[in-house]
């Protein structure tokens, strides 16, 4: 049977978050976001756009706490802006009950935004 693509946008993540915030925050949380209809048999992607800023690196790391899976976990050294894509492995993500962990370690900081997931509803 054929299959075909669907995708979520995490709604809060549309204006770009910096990690660490200014009150000293290194995570940030995104919970309750659903993929309706996925298949569990099938990897999934997951897009997102990052900034690292300023020269100083920095270690962002994105997990999915509802399953225990780190997506990405990657340093950065450069300043430049780019979009960042990560294939999840199938099961990762479930059709309700998410919660995605972005975090940071080292003495730079990063914004991060427009998180979506594609994957597949067949």
């Amino acid at each position: 049977m054929p299959g075909y693509a669907r995708f979520v946008a995490l709604r809060e993540s549309d204006a770009a978050t910096t990690l660490p915030t200014n009150a000293g925050q290194n995570e940030t949380t995104f919970e309750g976001f659903q993929a309706p209809g996925i298949n569990p048999r099938a990897p999934a992607v997951l897009m997102f756009r990052l900034n690292p800023r300023g020269t100083e690196s920095v270690t962002l790391r994105v997990r999915l706490a509802s399953s225990n899976v780190v997506l990405m976990e990657t340093t950065f050294t450069t300043d430049a802006a780019r979009s960042w894509h990560e294939i999840i492995p199938a099961g990762a993500l479930a059709a309700d009950g998410n919660q995605m962990i972005v975090s940071v370690t080292g003495p730079g900081s990063i914004q991060v935004s427009d998180f979506v997931f594609l994957y597949d509803a067949s």
